[in-house]
């Protein structure tokens, strides 16, 4: 089931791949840095993996993989910044890293933001650098990397929505094919919107039939011959 899942959700897949990759990867470094003395880069390093854990969870369990991608590229962003600000120079490799992920884990928009704050931010700070060619040479390297990845990221995105047309419409026709209907469905039933949104929608849509019902019987009229409805007339005089 969860292989499906994997296959059928792409945000899912992504955040999955991205999140496993992190955790492992972070991981023996935070082991490392509490077994050399460092407790305090590894208890930063171990929030890192907690928080991206989590959100992997969150996605799996609510389904809601677009919103858990978006909190691990901010989380990763902002890990990166404290590590390399409180610790100098030795998070600077992070920085590549985070910044071509984070492209695949949320819109490119705001992945392009969350570099520009992390690199500028990162450049602030001179007494990180050894030289004033090293900071230049980190800023000049940082933003073609994020540039190279947005421009990647665009390409994508365009190719997946031309995939998407074509696979939810016949291309002789235009007109929208099963797969189309399928997708139809998934909205009209709300599994899209998750185990919580669910929940609050059948609640509010359950509390709308009660009204109506009750609203119904209190205005229908009693001891009134007749139709329920009436016309009236023309008004016997002027009304203003």
């Amino acid at each position: 089931m969860w292989m499906t899942r994997l296959k059928s959700d792409f945000e899912l897949a992504n955040v999955t791949l991205f999140g496993g990759c992190a955790v492992l990867g972070i991981a023996p470094f935070a082991l490392y840095r509490f077994a050399s003395g460092q407790t305090m880069i590894g208890v930063v390093d171990s929030l890192i993996v907690t928080a991206i854990a989590v959100a992997v969870a969150h996605a799996w369990r609510s389904g809601d993989a677009r919103r858990a991608g978006l909190f691990m590229a901010l989380f990763n962003t902002l890990g990166c910044i404290a590590i390399t600000l409180l610790f100098g120079r030795h998070g600077l490799p992070w920085v590549y890293v985070v910044a071509v992920t984070s492209y695949f884990l949320t819109t490119r928009h705001v992945a392009a933001v969350a570099n520009i704050v992390m690199i500028a931010t990162l450049a602030i700070d001179a007494h990180i650098y050894f030289s004033k060619l090293e900071l230049i040479s980190f800023v000049v390297t940082a933003s073609l990397v994020s540039i190279y990845a947005f421009l990647f990221a665009h390409r994508t995105q365009t190719q997946r929505e031309q995939l998407q047309v074509l696979a939810t419409h016949d291309p002789l026709t235009g007109t929208g094919n099963r797969r189309l209907m399928e997708i139809v469905k998934r909205v009209h039933s709300l599994a899209i919107a998750g185990a919580v949104a669910n929940h609050w929608i059948e609640v509010v849509a359950g509390w709308a039939i009660v009204l109506a019902i009750t609203g119904v019987y209190l205005w229908w009229p009693r001891g009134r011959t007749g139709g329920v409805l009436s016309v009236r007339g023309a008004p016997a005089q002027r009304m203003y």
